[in-house]
């Protein structure tokens, strides 16, 4: 996908105002872990912002397509950005979207995703790896859960930046050869 196909999105977008609604009360009436908690607080200037360390854009090839990459050594623990894109039931048609991430922890009518296709900011690039410089954290903030990335270790200035995307991303698509 080009880089132009797409709103650049500092936060979570929602096109249904009831959806919202409806997941804020979902939140606010479910148990919220303290790593989420935790998470949350220490990460709430970076949330509010919408911030995202210093990371540019470049094309890896047709088979990967574009990835992310650090613009200046990131020490272990440093906050990466948010995955931002549209919050949306999951798709009752099945329909394979490679910018789709499950929303974390809230039972609601349907199953929710995050979907950056067409809304989103820079770590929609961020490429899967078996052995990723980065991990998936949960933060609680503003009455919502968001999803995370921090670097798991210290990442040097033109490192890609990368995390593990899951089995279940797999499953249908078969898994790529280790990277």
């Amino acid at each position: 996908m080009a880089l132009e196909h797409f709103v650049y999105s500092k936060h979570l977008h929602f096109d249904d105002f009831a959806l919202e609604e409806e997941l804020r009360a979902q939140c606010a009436s479910q148990e919220v872990s303290q790593s989420a908690l935790s998470y949350g607080l220490q990460y709430s200037n970076e949330l509010t912002q919408g911030a995202e360390a210093p990371s540019e854009v470049k094309w890896i090839s047709e088979e990967v397509g574009h990835g992310l990459y650090a613009l200046s050594d990131l020490l272990a623990g440093t906050y990466i950005g948010e995955y931002t894109g549209l919050v949306t039931p999951n798709n009752p048609y099945f329909r394979i979207s490679n910018y789709c991430f499950n929303y974390p922890h809230v039972k609601t009518r349907k199953a929710l995703s995050i979907d950056a296709e067409h809304y989103g900011n820079r770590t929609r690039f961020i490429n899967h790896s078996f052995t990723p410089n980065l991990d998936i954290r949960y933060a609680f903030h503003d009455g919502l859960y968001h999803v995370i990335l921090v670097a798991r270790e210290p990442i040097e200035t033109g490192s890609q930046l990368s995390f593990n995307y899951g089995n279940a991303y797999w499953y249908l698509r078969g898994a790529p050869n280790p990277l």
